[in-house]
């Protein structure tokens, strides 16, 4: 009986499926072993043990003890690829060699190197495989790229898996990858150097130079490595160790860059390198520390969006030689217990921030300026929050701070500004103490050093300001502002129409402050003046000073001034109005003169013969060119009718300051 055809069909069918599945079962990967120790082509069935080259289900495994080239004349695929014990080369003619996984270096004690040379190699699995370089602990791996060559992986690329790789890319060579790991496990370490001009590594995930060991990425003389973030020192114990070196080499990612995840960043730029992130954290994460250098002319450091130093743990960022820094903004110390620091140094070191910059956001941040360094900003906050601390130190004839529109030291936390030796800072508007609960303090300080600010300075907007200039330093605004409880104070110079209701005391502790302007002391404002041996303060206004609030006057080293003592303690154009309240001493009067307030001293030290508030050698020869009879004389110290030898021992015995 014949059966309808739909049905033979049918079982034919059946029968087709049930021996191709059973061929299927008894088809088992095979490791194929290299077995030529002089090398040869890949192709040859007679160089595998066993015979045959390995097919796309099979693994090829490399372990002959000696150094030989393997030829390709057309591509190949295998499942995995091993290399372990030998030093091997690939030549691979313009042909492609493809892989589910890889591993250079699988043992301990073995030592496996992989030189690919003019083709490619890929390995691209179901995402369970690897590329593992140095897999177990104390193994060690090498894959070089060279001249012509191409690697390419898919999978996570392990360079140090729990032992010691390495991945060179040079003369022209490129990888590309997915996500790298440089020292993965602990105790591991792994890493990737990418040198000469043509060399490229690029990695659409993420470089991570040590993950749970120790990592290093050179970019050398001309190489190029790109990816979408890159981190070093990842996890805690972790290190990691990135340069960037010479003209031309170049490190540009898309995403974010970390140095110092948890662990132990580093990232040094030197010799014209260039690195380009969006957005950079140096010390990230509570417990990290993070180092970032620039050196060099042409060594640039370039974000789109943010740089942070020091954003839970402790970062650095030293510009030096003539690098260059720029981001949109910047934080230092930007989390509660972090620390961010600055240095710019050198004659055309420069960091640039074009939008706002936070030294202590939450943490503690500073910024040193320093031989010719340059630091760029558009608006600036020194201690910004409530318990932040923030310093900026400008140091240096050339070094300079350029600031174009807000200048706040002392924000909601705690700021301090100096400039010393020489050093210039600019700004349209200063805010030294500018909201509630702040204490700002600028020091300038040195002959040369100048805070100029082309609108207006206020001292303690709402918070406590104290501006001091002293040794020739100089303050110069349109308007100087100080509020109650801020203070001026100093021996240096300020050209400003000045509005005092805090406190002007001129001196450090006692000296001459100069106001090239005028000056208006409200009801609010003190002038705090101090009297001492052979010194006193004054307060000189090149304008009209106008009067009110209250005169404090005090003595250095007593309570009494001398007989006759006559001193000014302001002169101005024009004096108008007088004090509200003077504090002063007994035996101390003021007066008022058109153009000067004046002190009037009495003093019972008739040893300060010419009343200067000192005993020295001018009473001594004052003593001696009266010599003999004196009626009444002030020479005649002890009153007796003539001046004679008890007359300077008496001035001897009362040397140095009397009152």
């Amino acid at each position: 009986m014949r059966l309808p055809e739909r049905i033979l069909l049918t079982q034919l069918t059946l029968l087709a499926t049930v021996v191709l599945l059973a061929a299927m079962g008894d088809r088992r990967t095979i490791d194929k072993h290299w077995a030529n120790p002089d090398g040869g082509s890949f192709h040859l069935d007679t160089n595998w043990e066993p015979a045959g080259e390995p097919s796309p289900e099979d693994n090829a495994v490399f372990e002959i003890g000696t150094v030989y080239t393997v030829g390709f004349s057309q591509g190949a695929v295998s499942r995995l690829l091993t290399v372990d014990d030998v030093d091997l080369t690939f030549d691979l003619l313009g042909q492609e060699y493809s892989v589910e996984g890889a591993v250079v270096g699988d043992h301990v004690g073995i030592v496996g190197r992989l030189t690919l040379l003019g083709g490619a190699v890929s390995i691209a699995g179901d995402g369970e495989q690897f590329m593992r370089i140095g897999k177990d602990e104390g193994a060690e791996g090498e894959l070089i790229v060279a001249a012509g060559a191409s690697f390419s992986s898919t999978e996570e690329v392990l360079i140090g898996d729990a032992g010691s790789g390495t991945l060179l890319v040079s003369n022209g060579g490129s990888a590309s990858t997915a996500t790298t790991f440089l020292g993965d496990d602990p105790g591991a370490g792994g890493r990737a150097t990418v040198q000469n001009p043509g060399s490229m590594w690029t990695d659409s995930a993420t470089i991570v130079v040590g993950n749970h060991g120790s990592g290093q990425l050179d970019v050398l003389l001309n190489g190029s490595v790109s990816a979408a973030d890159v981190t070093s020192g990842d996890n805690v114990d972790s290190t990691g160790s990135i340069t960037v070196d010479g003209t031309g080499s170049t490190l540009d990612i898309s995403t974010e860059l970390t140095v110092g995840d948890y662990g132990e960043g580093s990232l040094s730029i030197a010799a014209g390198g260039s690195v380009t992130a969006p957005r950079s954290f140096i010390a990230d994460n509570p417990g990290s520390t993070g180092e970032v250098t620039v050196d060099g002319p042409g060594s640039t450091f370039n974000h789109s969006t943010e740089l942070f130093v020091g954003n839970g743990g402790a970062g650095s960022l030293v510009i030096s030689g003539g690098g260059s820094v720029s981001t949109p903004r910047s934080f230092l110390g930007d989390d509660e217990g972090s620390i961010g620091t600055v240095t710019i140094t050198g004659s055309g070191s420069i960091l640039t921030d074009t939008t706002e910059s936070f030294v202590g956001n939450y943490g503690s941040g500073s910024i040193t300026v320093s031989e010719g360094g340059t630091l760029s900003t558009v608006k600036a906050k020194i201690g910004d929050e409530t318990g932040s601390v923030g310093e900026i130190v400008v140091s240096g004839v050339d070094s300079s701070w350029i600031n174009v529109t807000q200048l706040i030291v002392g924000n909601y936390g705690t700021g301090t500004l100096t400039i010393s030796a020489g050093a210039e800072v600019s700004t349209a508007l200063g805010f030294i103490g500018d909201d509630p609960g702040s204490t700002g303090t600028a020091i300038i300080t040195g002959p040369g050093s100048l805070l100029a600010c082309t609108e207006e300075l206020t001292v303690g907007r709402l918070g406590q300001g104290t501006l001091r200039t002293n040794d020739g330093g100089l303050v110069s605004a349109p308007v100087l502002t100080i509020n109650e409880q801020s203070r001026t104070d100093g021996d240096g110079t300020v050209v400003a129409d000045i509005a005092n209701s805090g406190t002007v005391s001129p001196g450090l502790p006692i000296g001459q402050l100069s106001i090239q302007g005028g000056y208006a002391q409200e009801a609010a404002g003190r002038l705090e003046i101090e009297l001492g041996g052979g010194v006193h303060d004054l307060l000189t206004v090149s304008g009209d000073a106008e009067l009110a609030g209250t005169l404090s006057i005090s003595f250095s080293a007593g309570s009494e001034g001398p007989a006759g003592g006559e001193f000014p303690i302001l002169t101005a154009t024009q004096v108008i109005g007088v004090f509200d309240e003077i504090i002063a001493p007994d035996g101390v009067e003021v007066g008022y003169q058109p153009d000067a307030v004046m002190v009037f001293v009495d003093t019972d030290c008739p040893e300060d013969v010419n009343a200067d508030l000192i005993v020295n050698i001018d009473d001594l020869f004052q003593v001696l060119g009266a010599w003999g009879p004196c009626d009444a004389c002030p020479e005649d110290v002890n009153d007796d009718g003539k001046v004679d030898i008890d007359d300077i021992f008496a001035v001897l015995a009362a040397w140095g300051p009397c009152f």
